[in-house]
């Protein structure tokens, strides 16, 4: 399996994009310092063969904010999503904002601190008609834990917030793939910081991060939803609201999910 696009074929997408573009939107098929333009809301490096730490690096180091890559989620989808967004980001942050035009379910569920995980995991499961039990639903398992668990643990704990409206689960199903988004209403995601956990569990190995931690842990649990993602999409009004969306394939083999090109947009 082979998602590589070549320089040319990437060009002629970015094209397309651009000749509908105003200058609230850019795509680049290669980074350099001279491509960054503060007109642009939406910048959009557009690259192939990146891997899961390289992509990190791209948004920690290098200013970049949306990096694409072709993927199970093509990178037309993905850059469409972002073009779409470009004037009007306020809208990623909506519960009925669709990550997937051609979704055969979407399903939103409330639920707050008190709210047990693995009733939710199973009435989202039922929902979906998904076996919980296969090995092959264990990411999307995984990641409706973790993004959950954030909203329920994470960002009550650090917020000033009081008396906040109830968190929501958004899970979209398409043919291939699902979408799952939580947001809250804490606003206190922190990007930057959740990417650098990332790295250092990627970098450092598990084990050696979480000793690298002070709070005693380094983002292990954002490092299996982005193990497990094609795409991750965030963003964060500070002490208003927080979404995470991950969109990735469901019911493949393990060896199929190596193939994956990640890519991030932090929607900010």
């Amino acid at each position: 399996m082979n998602f590589t696009l070549s320089p040319s074929v990437r060009k002629n997408i970015a094209t397309d994009f651009l000749n509908k573009n105003d200058v609230n939107f850019d795509c680049i098929i290669k980074y350099s310092d001279d491509s960054i333009a503060s007109k642009h809301n939406i910048l959009v490096l557009f690259e192939c063969g990146f891997s899961d730490l390289q992509v990190i690096k791209s948004l920690l180091y290098h200013n970049i904010m949306n990096f694409i890559q072709n993927s199970y989620w093509t990178a037309v989808q993905k850059i469409n999503l972002l073009f779409g967004l470009a004037t009007q980001k306020h809208l990623f942050y909506e519960p009925d904002f669709k990550i997937f035009q051609d979704a055969s379910q979407s399903h939103k569920i409330r639920f707050n601190s008190k709210t047990n995980r693995t009733d939710l995991i199973a009435e989202v499961f039922a929902k979906l008609g998904m076996n919980a039990h296969s090995n092959r639903t264990t990411p999307v398992q995984q990641t409706i834990e973790e993004l959950v668990m954030n909203a329920q643990l994470n960002a009550p704990r650090i917020s000033t917030v009081t008396n906040v409206a109830d968190s929501i689960l958004i899970v979209e199903k398409s043919d291939k793939l699902i979408a799952v988004s939580v947001i809250d209403h804490y606003g206190t995601f922190d990007s930057k910081k959740f990417l650098k956990k990332i790295e250092s569990s990627l970098t450092l190995g598990r084990g050696e991060a979480i000793n690298f931690s002070r709070a005693g842990g380094a983002g292990l649990g954002g490092s299996v939803v982005y193990g497990h993602c094609d795409m991750l999409l965030m963003g964060c009004l500070r002490l208003k609201v927080t979404r995470v969306t991950s969109v990735l394939p469901y019911n493949i083999s393990e060896k199929n999910f190596s193939y994956i090109q990640k890519s991030i947009s932090i929607i900010d």
